[in-house]
């Protein structure tokens, strides 16, 4: 008897343990255990009245709406009706119906991998997809658990200096047969002043433009057309986009980063490209040009910190992704430069299609 009784309060004891290590580990899960949020330099105050950051059952990060997006500089409203959240900023409006795996910005659906959450009566958000939908820059610092976010200049012109430019939107074809199909649109730089170094510079961008209309958008317009023709417009409206994210200059350098999205199907990619030139010249330069020539130092040091990257997380990345990585020319690589190197990897280059672009913080 004293023997079953010892063992009936062992079985209690793990039984209760059990228990408090999924309470335990619940409650990390849900209060995405202290995330912060920080938006062009500053971390936004969350209180017990506003609700805190939680990570949900897609490992996304989910914010309380309003305080997060108000430090944004955005102006929210809710539409009770339709259960959605309405975010305005410039002349940009996202719509965020609560429980759908998608976001309407400027009317135009746009997929997600998660969904909008009231939770505490508190409505939650999940803030990459919206604050993207605004231009912002959202990135990871792992060792401070912290959203970093940049928002995007709205005005995207510069009128002041001897650099000065505008941003011209290029739309492609995006109707048939009486349908929408959705948004087809390239964002080109054009310096309004230029000199000899910046009209070739307005003639690169110039070339990027007609590359990305007539190839990617043009296969757009054709998956739009078959699905017309077949009847299935169900997934409409696509869209098929190229939009500048950020314009870098110095006296040595003029870079630019833009980041192209596309929903066709029920699928969706979003991938980031830069385009670096030197000011006198108006000529692309490589990262090598960046390390004044040395090709062996920039090699080492963007592999090095590419595979530092992946050694972090290595269940989001293939096989294959080391490899990858070692077999890339200095010469070749995809980045942007803003006195710090960002060197990008885009959708299915290294890791799953669900972890999407990854950004390399080189120095």
């Amino acid at each position: 008897m004293e023997n079953r009784t010892k063992l009936f309060k062992l079985r209690k004891l793990i039984s209760l343990f059990i228990i408090f290590a999924v309470f335990i580990s619940m409650s990390l899960i849900s209060f995405g255990a202290d995330i912060k949020i920080s938006i062009d330099g500053k971390n936004v105050e969350f209180t017990a009245s506003s609700g805190s950051p939680f990570i949900d059952s897609a490992n996304r990060t989910q914010v309380p709406l309003r305080v997060t997006m108000e430090n944004a500089g955005c102006t929210v409203l809710w539409d009770s009706e339709t259960r959605t959240a309405i975010v305005k900023k410039d002349s940009t409006v996202v719509k965020v119906p609560i429980g759908e795996s998608y976001i309407l910005v400027n009317g135009v659906l746009k997929a997600n991998d998660t969904v909008a959450v009231i939770k505490s009566d508190r409505t939650y958000l999940p803030i990459r997809a919206v604050l993207e939908a605004f231009g912002a820059d959202v990135s990871w610092n792992d060792a401070e658990r912290t959203v970093v976010v940049k928002m995007k200049n709205q005005s995207q012109q510069d009128t002041g200096s001897q650099y000065a430019y505008k941003i011209e939107t290029v739309n492609g074809k995006n109707t048939y047969k009486g349908y929408t199909i959705g948004d087809c649109h390239y964002e080109k730089l054009v310096f309004t002043n230029p000199n000899a170094a910046l009209s070739r510079i307005n003639s690169y961008m110039s070339g990027k433009c007609s590359e990305f209309i007539n190839d990617s958008g043009d296969a757009f317009y054709e998956y739009g057309t078959w699905d017309i023709d077949s009847g299935n417009v169900n997934n409409f409206p696509y869209y098929c986009t190229s939009d500048i994210e950020d314009v870098y200059i110095s006296d040595k350098y003029i870079s630019i980063l833009a980041k192209t999205s596309w929903y066709c199907g029920g699928v969706s990619n979003t991938d980031f490209y830069g385009c670096t030139f030197d000011v006198s010249t108006g000529n692309p330069v490589t990262v090598v040009d960046l390390y004044n020539g040395d090709a062996a130092k920039a090699s080492a040091d963007v592999k090095g910190k590419s595979l530092q990257h992946i050694y972090a997380d290595p269940d989001s990345f293939f096989d294959s992704a080391e490899e990858t990585i070692q077999s890339y020319s200095p010469y070749n690589y995809n980045f942007y430069y803003d006195s710090s190197l960002y060197v990008f990897y885009n959708t299915y280059e290294i890791s799953f299609g669900a972890c999407g672009p990854q950004i390399v913080k080189v120095f």
